[in-house]
């Protein structure tokens, strides 16, 4: 009997640890899938942690690749993000959001003849905000979209590398850093969904730049000429070191324990019903 019960429960935590190999998989996809649907160009998800009991997703590096003809390997890479929500909203077709976290932020601003990578980017997030979907890519997928209402979107250690003269484009470059930037429920109590909040997060990043003083002129009028035209943000860039914001997120630690105990089919259904379609599984695999 003891044998029995031993093994059945190492077939549950073997069935557990496969449903959140699949769920981690699951998230990665839709939010590449989401950020290049916003930007026309494709996006990475490096180690990604997702603890639905906490309400925490972990991603350790993710990058947005430069557009064809420019030399850097990537337009923006962030080393890290953190999303923490309140566990009784993962169900809901919106989604509270107290906190979504982004740590070291490089952007890389290059100019090839007539043409900036912020250029490409920044047309294709007019393109986005237009008709729903970048130059290039496919519309979105049919029916209602899991929305998420930031309360605090927080971007901290941003660094921007500035190529701007073709020829001399090495003995001219210079780098642009940030302490911090914060906005405040960016997108009201509608929320918004996945692609439109990497539209957010690299509005803000270059808007912040833009707005740093430490640009060439060139450079900053070529930034507002992109950022003209595109939904305004309320930006504001921090001096210093954001206090207190993304402490652990009390919860309902005894209901999680309960919910990890009740057995494997539990969790299915938790993948199924919630998480899987928390970041837009659905419609696009039917």
């Amino acid at each position: 009997m003891k044998r029995l019960a031993i093994g059945l429960l190492v077939v549950a935590v073997l069935a557990i640890g496969a449903v959140w190999l699949t769920l981690d998989q699951i998230v990665s996809g839709a939010i590449e899938r989401n950020a290049t649907r916003a930007l026309g160009v494709d996006t990475k998800v490096g180690l990604l942690r997702l603890s639905p009991f906490d309400g925490e997703l972990k991603v350790s590096s993710f990058t947005i690749d430069n557009p064809p003809g420019f030399a850097s390997d990537y337009f923006l890479a962030f080393d890290s993000f953190e999303l923490k929500t309140e566990l009784g909203s993962l169900r809901s077709d919106v989604v509270h959001v107290p906190l979504f976290r982004l740590e070291g932020v490089d952007v890389a601003l290059e100019r090839r003849g007539q043409q900036s990578n912020t250029d490409v980017i920044l047309a294709n997030l007019k393109s986005f905000e237009k008709a729903g979907h970048a130059q290039g890519e496919p519309p979105p997928p049919k029916g209602p979209e899991r929305r998420f209402v930031v309360n605090k979107l927080a971007i901290r250690d941003v660094t921007a590398h500035v190529e701007w003269n073709t020829l001399i484009a090495k003995e001219s470059a210079l780098d642009v850093h940030i302490v911090g930037i914060e906005l405040d429920n960016p997108g009201g109590s509608r929320g918004l969904t996945l692609a439109e909040l990497s539209n957010v997060v690299v509005k803000a990043v270059l808007q912040s730049v833009r707005n740093s003083g430490q640009l060439p002129l060139a450079v900053a009028n070529d930034l507002a000429g992109g950022l003209r035209g595109l939904a305004k943000l309320p930006v504001d860039i921090t001096g210093g070191v954001l206090e207190k914001v993304g402490e652990v997120l009390p919860g309902p630690a005894g209901e999680a324990a309960g919910a990890v105990g009740g057995a494997v089919k539990d969790v299915g259904d938790a993948v199924e019903k919630g998480i899987g379609g928390l970041f837009g599984r659905g419609e696009e695999e039917k």
